[in-house]
């Protein structure tokens, strides 16, 4: 049996966004399996129909959900934006650590550790020195054989010539 989701892309972007103000649209592609260019979609339709306002702070978008902006074509006339998300337990702008979405590169529950990023970017750093290393290598050795079959194309071409 298919199943189907219960919110649409958009109810859901906004849902997100509405527990994640400073979410950036490629983390949201990965949460919801869609691609970016549909989350930028979405993002300018929710923009364009009143339903959020992004403001850029450095390099990222602060989302602002106006939860006071009535649904649209609603079952239930005169339901606002605040009142769904109230109804599904989402509490606007209350973004907590449990709340916040684990990065696919994260393992649930592990803290972040400096020394061990330090650690994996050392033997990241010397593991690309030896990569480096057997590529000049494998060049080097790659130029010697052009050279010896370069030779042994001559050594042929010169019996071939001694022998006609």
């Amino acid at each position: 049996m298919a199943t189907r989701p219960f919110l649409t892309n958009h109810g859901t972007v906004l849902m997100l966004l509405a527990q994640h103000c400073q979410i950036t649209a490629r983390r949201l592609a990965t949460i919801l399996g869609l691609t970016e260019r549909l989350i930028y979609s979405i993002l300018a339709d929710l923009e364009a129909e009143g339903y959020l306002s992004k403001q850029r702070v450095g390099r990222c978008n602060h989302y602002q959900v106006h939860v006071e902006k009535l649904l649209p074509r609603s079952v239930f006339p005169d339901v606002t934006v605040g009142e769904m998300l109230q109804g599904m337990r989402v509490v606007p702008g209350e973004e907590t650590e449990a709340s916040t979405p684990p990065s696919p590169n994260s393992r649930a529950g592990t803290k972040w550790d400096p020394d061990a990023l330090a650690e994996t970017l050392e033997r990241n750093r010397q593991q690309g020195k030896e990569v480096r290393a057997l590529a000049r290598n494998l060049y080097q050795e790659s130029r010697k054989m052009r050279a010896r079959s370069s030779g042994v194309r001559a050594e042929l071409a010169r019996l071939r010539g001694h022998a006609g």
